[in-house]
């Protein structure tokens, strides 16, 4: 989901020409979107729970960079921002509840430390990937190739089994025993 964030900013500036003042409008706006998704996103989680969320936000942020992209002027960014205001706040609420839905409670605090580490990389990495890309093929392309670089990750979200607690041993057991099994084989 971070590949395009370092992105946005610079389609904007260099290639639309938005002022200061348009980029703090549309920063104010987002936000208040996102706040007050924040609230609807809630009850349909308790409506259809966080998959569902999930799954339906995933696919709407893959419209974020895409409509960016296909954007010549700075007004209709606005309405680009709103939708991204919307999805990305039911995007945080779904992927979060899954996680709580399907960790085990006496490995909460591993999983949400694991899942906080990785959303930081992905953060970190995840953007200079993305101003490399629009180096090469421009900023514009790189915005759509994130797009579909989320629809991939939409069908292979909706195609993998999730929403029930994993039981079985923990991956360091795993990687124990695989290493324990190699070491006896030498």
């Amino acid at each position: 989901m971070n590949f395009p964030m370092a992105l946005y900013g610079l389609y904007r500036v260099r290639d639309l020409g938005a002022s200061d003042t348009f980029l703090g409008l549309l920063a104010t706006v987002s936000g208040a979107v996102q706040t007050a998704a924040y609230l609807a996103w809630g009850g349909v989680v308790k409506k259809r729970g966080p998959r569902w969320v999930l799954l339906a936000n995933v696919l709407g942020l893959c419209t974020f960079p895409l409509l960016t992209a296909l954007t010549t002027t700075v007004e209709p960014l606005l309405l680009v921002g709103i939708t991204g205001g919307i999805f990305s706040a039911g995007y945080s609420l779904g992927n979060f509840g899954t996680l709580l839905e399907v960790t085990p409670a006496d490995r909460m605090p591993t999983y949400v430390a694991t899942y906080n580490t990785i959303l930081n990389v992905s953060a970190f990495v995840a953007p200079l990937l993305g101003t490399a890309a629009a180096s090469v093929i421009g900023t514009r392309y790189a915005l759509i190739l994130a797009g579909f670089l989320r629809l991939i990750g939409f069908v292979v979200m909706s195609r993998l089994e999730f929403g029930h607690p994993y039981t079985g041993p923990s991956l360091i057991a795993r990687t124990r025993r695989w290493l324990g099994a190699r070491v006896r084989r030498k």
